[in-house]
């Protein structure tokens, strides 16, 4: 573990970008803009790699999470692309992973099932689905501005397991 003295002396170096958007030395740091995109050396080779290999699991993912919360295809091609590039822009961990996730999408399909009362495929569901995922980033951005990241500390680990296995069983049925 680091000592607090190093912690001090990385948050002064790293400036306004630990809070996302904090200023404009945080904004160029996160997105870099276009002088960042040439040359490419060893370092952003290996980015552009690691991209490739994530781009490679994400869309079988997305296109079987789609399938899951009921929506076609082109729906989780669209919503990846825009997660990744939002995140891209105001994001603050180099160590987040921004894809679909089983829950979720079991999550989204139960909801528009509940709400809708169309036909899961109909173009009402569709644009209740976007409702949904409109309405749940506008919360996180709520919940972020709040500062109370630190209540999920509160979430035991057996009830996140039973969580979890109650929507694998529900996918699996």
């Amino acid at each position: 573990r680091p000592s607090t003295s190093s912690c001090r002396q990385r948050s002064r170096t790293r400036g306004a970008s630990s809070a996302g958007l904090g200023g404009t030395r945080g904004w160029r740091r996160t997105v870099g803009g276009p002088a960042n995109l040439l040359p490419v050396g060893p370092t952003r080779l290996g980015s552009m790699v690691a991209g490739g290999s994530v781009a490679g699991l994400l869309i079988p993912e997305a296109i079987a999470y789609a399938g899951i919360a009921g929506l076609a295809p082109e729906h989780a091609l669209v919503a990846s692309v825009v997660g990744l590039v939002v995140y891209a822009c105001i994001g603050g961990s180099r160590f987040a992973v921004v894809s679909p996730t089983s829950s979720s999408a079991a999550i989204l399909a139960a909801a528009v099932a509940a709400l809708s009362a169309s036909t899961p495929a109909g173009p009402n569901a569709v644009a209740l689905a976007g409702a949904l995922v409109l309405l749940a980033g506008a919360l996180f951005v709520l919940g972020a501005t709040a500062q109370i990241g630190h209540l999920a500390a509160f979430i035991s680990r057996p009830v996140l397991r039973g969580f979890a296995f109650g929507l694998a069983i529900t996918i699996v049925i």
